[in-house]
């Protein structure tokens, strides 16, 4: 270690890359955001942002657009060829397709800029030249993502930390076709050789060592993700004007669910029983809003089907600006989330924070999360979820000590935790 100042490499790819297309966001995305945030904070530790070798350009456009972090560094070297990436990703946004403004030029734009990107892919452009002198850094940081090869190559006697968020197709298998296993192997590998890995909850950590033995208990430390400062309960006005821009019915009450539309999510046993609910109890106050951007054909058409056979029960916003998610909550009766597995589950979380009573599952790492605030069913489970649904919609009481446990039960998760946990660990 520097006997001054820390020189922390910080991979920065889950920033970029979703930063880059702000509709795929996640929570490794807001993990790695709020982390990189949070660490700013300590004088002794000097940060340098580093991506890809397309994606070098990126970086630094990305410090230059979030002030929070000015006073950060990128490595030295930028490539002509990131130039080039970072213009057409940037056309490729600004003329993306709009059903009722879209025209010739825009098209042509989005042909040409996607053509390039494929060419700049297929050429596997080496790095060696990107990341220079490694071995002048004390550690190295990664969100979820093995190092490129050439950078493997170098790392020496670094110190490596590799953040681990869940280990989706090693638990689901074949049941689930959602992630590969090429994706998450070279993770898993990496985390065999790095000398700290960050779980974001007990269950990650439980599910790492099983799927990877090699690795000892000792180095896997847990650090719980946070909710932010920008989630609380919003005033009427803010959640009127939400209302109106996704076009929710100003006068009813409100089931919701948000996150990314795929199987694992489980939002159609999610949509399926609240239909159910509502006919079988004669309910004409309930509407079910799902946001959440589109990862499964399958799923999206199963709820399209759904949507047309139930005009007026189910609305989908797609995927949402994140200053309007805080309102989404705040705005609802009752948060659903009974996904099948998470690696954390930060909506929960956020949506306690927002003051809105939860169903969610009990599986995997959701029990850590919410705790006795809120109602944890079986996820395959029909009588559980209307049961659930029927106290929450019939008991106010009840409803109201959900919200305040909730309340309580988020002050146990920080950002200022979690990169404390990081930050201890680094310097270790």
């Amino acid at each position: 270690m520097s006997k001054e100042k820390i020189k922390l490499l910080f991979d920065a790819r889950n920033c970029i890359d979703f930063y880059v297309n702000s509709a795929t966001k996640s929570g490794i995305f807001y993990f790695t955001y709020n982390l990189l945030y949070e660490l700013t904070k300590y004088e002794d530790l000097e940060i340098y942002l580093f991506s890809n070798y397309v994606q070098a350009y990126s970086c630094k456009n990305f410090i230059k657009k979030n002030k929070q972090f000015k006073n950060l560094k990128t490595v030295p070297q930028t490539p002509f060829i990131s130039y080039i990436q970072f213009w057409c990703d940037y056309l490729k946004k600004k003329y993306k397709k709009r059903p009722k403004n879209d025209n010739i030029l825009k098209k042509s734009v989005r042909f040409f800029c996607t053509k390039i990107i494929e060419k700049i892919r297929i050429a596997g452009i080496a790095e060696k030249k990107y990341l220079k002198n490694i071995d002048s850094y004390d550690v190295i940081l990664s969100s979820f993502n093995q190092p490129q090869k050439v950078v493997l190559k170098e790392l020496g006697s670094i110190k490596k930390i590799i953040c681990i968020h869940d280990l989706i197709p090693y638990v689901m298998g074949d049941k689930i076709k959602c992630m590969e296993l090429k994706y998450f192997d070279p993770i898993i590998e990496y985390a065999k050789t790095a000398d700290i890995c960050i779980a974001v909850s007990n269950n990650t950590k439980n599910d790492l060592i099983k799927y990877a033995p090699q690795i000892s208990p000792d180095k896997v430390k847990v650090a719980y993700l946070g909710a932010g400062n920008t989630f609380y309960r919003r005033d009427s006005k803010e959640i009127q004007k939400v209302k109106k821009k996704y076009n929710i019915p100003p006068n009813k009450r409100i089931v919701f669910s948000i996150g990314n539309i795929e199987e694992r999510k489980n939002i159609i046993f999610t949509i399926e029983n609240f239909i159910n609910f509502v006919h079988k109890n004669k309910v004409n106050n309930l509407i079910m809003v799902i946001s959440g951007g589109m990862f499964n054909i399958d799923v999206q058409n199963k709820i399209k089907l759904l949507i047309k056979e139930n005009p007026d029960l189910i609305y989908l916003t797609d995927y949402v600006d994140d200053k309007d998610v805080a309102a989404l909550y705040s705005m609802s009766d009752i948060f659903v989330y009974v996904s099948l597995y998470e690696g954390f589950g930060l909506p929960v979380l956020e949506a306690m924070s927002c003051g809105c009573p939860t169903i969610t599952s009990n599986r995997s790492s959701l029990p850590e999360v919410v705790g006795d605030a809120g109602i944890m069913i079986d996820p395959k489970n029909n009588e559980q979820m209307q049961e659930a649904l029927s106290k929450m919609y019939f008991d106010e009481n009840l409803r109201k000590e959900y919200i305040e446990k909730g309340y309580k039960r988020v002050k146990m998760f920080s950002w200022e935790k979690c990169a404390k946990i990081v930050y201890e660990n680094i310097k270790k």
